[in-house]
């Protein structure tokens, strides 16, 4: 199955705002009741002590990703670290309430941050959850160029695949998610019951750019295609799945770089 860049609404700049942080509010939520990230931490970790740093710096946020579950792994690994979301658009809103929840364990930064060209005054690991399909391949290369550039870590985690299972299952279960969902996700929102239940924006669109999103997702080939055309002497490349036991049905590809001496920059 051939990757297809077919449009998701989440990236339309026309797209309700409201309604592109409903989405991502699912995804979340999603994450954190079934864990799915979890098993990344040691990834992280081994990559931060290589580089000698206890900052991350995470790319296309989203709703703030799966940090609140990863932290206190990272604290029990007698490693703590500190977070900075960024996106290109910010939902400063969950932003905010995570940076509280976290009394400033995960910081934000409020202005637009494209992730193909990341201010120099933005230090840490960089890590991307869930979103590095979105970006076609010029772009996907330009965040991987960006990192060897100047000479940071990058890790880059994804849990949809390009198979006729996730294709039908996403397609079945994604509506009866958001019905099922939207009472428990907090805080509690008039907005949000209203376009789950009272229209079908919602539905429509997470089914939709959840299916786009399996079929956008880069394979194990595509990403080592990918990095055989950037020139990074010495940068180390790792390539993979992590499969994790609680869940052995839903892999996780990744694709770490980092410098070999990091403090070469």
């Amino acid at each position: 199955m051939k990757r297809v860049h077919l449009f998701e609404f989440v990236d339309q700049r026309w797209f309700p705002k409201t309604v592109r942080e409903l989405n991502t509010d699912y995804l979340q939520f999603l994450w954190k009741m079934y864990r799915v990230y979890e098993p990344v931490v040691p990834y992280i970790t081994k990559v931060m002590r290589h580089m000698k740093t206890r900052e991350v710096l995470d790319l296309c946020s989203g709703s703030s990703g799966p940090w609140t579950q990863l932290l206190p792994i990272f604290a029990e690994q007698n490693y703590p670290v500190s977070v900075t979301l960024t996106d290109k658009y910010p939902n400063i809103p969950a932003f905010e309430k995570i940076s509280a929840q976290t009394t400033g364990q995960i910081k934000y930064i409020a202005d637009e941050v494209d992730a193909t060209a990341i201010p120099v005054e933005l230090q840490g690991v960089r890590t991307i959850f869930a979103s590095y399909h979105h970006l076609p391949p010029k772009q996907a290369r330009l965040v991987l160029q960006n990192a060897v550039k100047n000479q940071t870590a990058i890790c880059i985690f994804e849990s949809t695949e390009r198979r006729w299972e996730n294709l039908v299952l996403n397609t079945l279960f994604s509506p009866l998610t958001v019905l099922f969902l939207t009472p428990f996700i907090k805080p509690f929102n008039w907005s949000r019951f209203f376009w789950a239940y009272m229209t079908p924006v919602v539905v429509l669109s997470f089914v939709w750019d959840g299916f786009v999103s399996n079929m956008r997702t880069y394979s194990e080939q595509d990403l080592k295609e990918m990095v055989s055309a950037i020139a990074s002497e010495g940068y180390h490349w790792d390539i993979g799945k992590i499969y994790p036991p609680h869940l052995k049905s839903l892999p996780i590809a990744y694709l770490i770089g980092y410098p070999e001496q990091p403090n070469a920059a």
